[in-house]
């Protein structure tokens, strides 16, 4: 799960540390072609996730830019301002 976020599909989200996952892109539906989910499931550290974007496309576009998003606002309240 590391290889994805260090050179696979969700690597422009190697820039966070320690951080592991998987990406996926979920067919649903008649349509042709067919309509996809996005999602992402990682884990850093103690905490494990999962970002699903209902309709979203395909994972690495879409939900891994939100994980990142996710994992720097946590950073963000774990680190109290003025402290690095």
């Amino acid at each position: 799960m590391r290889a994805v976020v260090t050179e696979g599909t969700a690597k422009s989200a190697s820039s966070i540390p320690g951080l592991m996952g998987k990406t996926g892109t979920a067919e649903f539906g008649t349509s042709v072609p067919p309509e996809t989910h996005a999602w992402f499931v990682g884990v850093r550290g103690g905490i494990g996730f999962a970002v699903f974007v209902e309709g979203g496309g395909v994972g690495g576009r879409v939900a891994v830019p939100l994980a990142i998003r996710f994992l720097q606002a946590l950073d963000a309240i774990a680190q109290p301002p003025g402290r690095l």
